[in-house]
């Protein structure tokens, strides 16, 4: 209820205020429409950045997938077995065009082999634009990724290049043919960079090159644009962002029955963003059926009373597990909404007769838990045998009255342990106990 007021509060006043600045408003909404601007170019190209190294980066997995293979088969190497390995590797990484081994410097395996015959055979030594950073990379013994450069087979590309190390000594090196257009249209995509201008470039890789990789170069240049460093394999990238000017705005040029209507949007957003924000805050942490607390709740709760009692608390603290018995029956003569409405109804009974220091969360299912701080054994046992009660209270849905039971497992700590996933464990295991217990009861009944 608090935070449902405060963010009614914060949307009335915000609609006052736009409405009481008048003429001024223009001006001021203007300024937030730059702040937002760069704000959103910031975002948006830290999105870019991080879709860009983690596309890139995920093509190391080929390298480890093939250099697993060769410590075992570089001996014996089957032409057919390295094709389906290519295969599947080429699969594992989107944008790559295709993928190519040389054995030592000469160019012997490709996938997939149409439209890249004329790499078959390649002497990299014989290739004075791609030579010298194949150099720094066998001495280096790391990947780089190097380009645009000029394909034998024709156009160009970017090319993610790794030595592949038997023991400790050079064997080959692994080519990996990067599709510039399909990476980057994928990042402008999913980044939503549309309403952008973006470029890249090559600051060094190796310490041997630097050149354009994409875009517009003199975005550079441009005192608006956000330029961020981009790690890549052997080197470093730089990306420029701009977002395009929107031009002159309607809050610049209109009077005071437009900051009214801007009012009621500002506002309007405003209410809409908390809201959802608040909702968002909340559902990590709370249960979305329930409302009770979750398992991040519990865990975060637990840390805490932890720490109040390593500092001195007199009496110890309890975890209870319980477990539903015979909701599966609810479930199957009364529909999946019963069983919701049932836990709904369990869960604020169980809420009811905790303490304010206590929680009670759901675990998942039919399965609760709860935290109960600092109570005597007395007390606890009091308390356990209250939540059966509640628990097996009749509840009426419709025309028919549902009971359901509940086994309860108990560990207190510090004696069954300090840790949440101790004290889980030996909860659920005497809950268990006093299920199979409960069976044998009703049976011998």
């Amino acid at each position: 209820m608090g935070s449902k007021l405060f963010v009614l509060c914060v949307t009335v006043l915000t609609f006052f205020l736009v409405f009481g600045l008048g003429q001024l408003m223009a001006a001021a909404m203007h300024g937030a429409g730059e702040s937002k601007r760069e704000l959103d170019t910031m975002a948006n190209a830290s999105s870019a950045r991080a879709l860009i190294e983690r596309e890139l980066n995920s093509i190391t997995s080929v390298q480890n997938g093939l250099a697993g293979y060769l410590a075992v088969r570089h001996a014996e190497l089957d032409g057919k077995e390295i094709e389906d390995l290519l295969g599947v590797l080429k699969k594992s990484a989107p944008h790559i065009r295709n993928i190519g081994i040389a054995e030592g410097y000469v160019m012997r395996y490709m996938y997939p082999m149409a439209g890249n015959e004329q790499a078959l055979g390649l002497d990299y030594r014989t290739q004075p634009e791609q030579w010298p950073v194949i150099q720094q990379i066998v001495a280096t013994g790391s990947p780089a990724l190097v380009g645009p450069v000029h394909l034998v087979q024709g156009g160009s590309g970017l090319i993610y290049r790794a030595p592949l190390n038997v023991g400790d000594r050079y064997w080959g090196l692994i080519s990996a043919v990067i599709d510039m257009e399909s990476l980057f249209n994928g990042v402008t995509e999913t980044a939503r960079i549309d309403h952008f201008k973006f470029a890249i470039r090559s600051r060094s890789v190796m310490g041997l090159e630097s050149k354009p990789i994409t875009g517009d170069n003199t975005l550079f240049t441009h005192p608006e644009a956000v330029i961020l460093d981009l790690d890549i394999p052997g080197g470093e990238w730089q990306l420029a962002v701009e977002r395009q000017s929107p031009g002159a705005t309607l809050f610049e040029r209109m009077t005071r029955l437009i900051s009214v209507v801007l009012g009621v949007l500002v506002s309007g957003i405003l209410y809409l963003l908390l809201r959802h924000r608040g909702e968002l805050a909340r559902l990590v942490r709370y249960d979305a059926l329930t409302g009770l607390p979750n398992r991040r709740f519990l865990e975060e709760r637990h840390a805490l009373v932890n720490a109040r009692l390593k500092r001195g608390n007199l009496f110890p603290c309890a975890l209870l597990f319980v477990d539903l018995d015979d909701f599966k029956e609810v479930n199957d003569h009364h529909g999946h909404r019963s069983g919701d409405t049932v836990l709904q109804a369990i869960a604020n009974r169980m809420r009811r007769i905790t303490r304010a220091d206590d929680i009670v969360v759901r675990w998942g299912g039919d399965e609760f838990v709860a935290l109960v701080e600092g109570i005597k054994p007395e007390d606890l046992d009091a308390f356990v045998d209250r939540l059966h009660e509640v628990v097996e209270e009749p509840l009426l849905l419709g025309e028919h009255n549902v009971q359901v039971g509940a086994s309860i497992g108990v560990a207190i700590y510090p004696p069954n342990g300090a840790t949440l996933e101790e004290l889980l464990k030996i909860a659920d295991g005497h809950m268990y106990d006093e299920k199979a217990q409960r069976k044998g009861e009703a049976s011998s009944s």
